[in-house]
């Protein structure tokens, strides 16, 4: 087999272009349906083509409390430790990183520009001329 394009692989639980899809009616906030009407427009497609994509990104998330829901309804107890368990995890790793970030040192500021706190590695960096509302002239004027 003589393969002439580069072959893109679906990324994990993503719909093959090939597979058969189920027409749905939803109802939506007007504000959910202005925010894909957009992303429709913008990407030259159907608003139920963006939703379906959208939904089809976070299967994950909805196999998780899928699964999650299922639990409680079976066993409520074990299903609240489980939660309780994963939420204290979070937090503590939440507090680990905070507490890494506290202890990386902070280079003092070398003038009173910097009066915002400088981010580690980014001494001597400016942003561009366009970002910062100057315009600087780079041609010298005759006199």
């Amino acid at each position: 087999m003589v393969q002439t394009a580069p072959m893109i692989s679906p990324l994990p639980n993503s719909t093959p272009p090939d597979d058969k899809r189920i027409r749905l009616t939803v109802s939506l906030p007007v504000r959910v349906h202005a925010a894909f009407e957009r992303l429709a427009k913008a990407s030259n497609s159907s608003i139920s083509r963006e939703v379906g994509t959208f939904l089809d990104d976070c299967i994950d998330a909805v196999e998780f409390v899928a699964h999650t829901v299922v639990q409680a309804r079976q066993a409520p107890a074990k299903a609240a430790r489980d939660l309780h368990a994963y939420a204290q995890a979070v937090t503590d790793e939440a507090a680990e990183l905070v507490a890494q970030s506290r202890r990386r040192p902070v280079p003092p500021a070398s003038d009173a520009s910097a009066s915002v706190r400088a981010v580690p590695g980014s001494a001597g960096l400016k942003p561009p001329s366009s970002l910062t509302g100057v315009k600087e002239s780079r041609r010298k004027r005759k006199p």
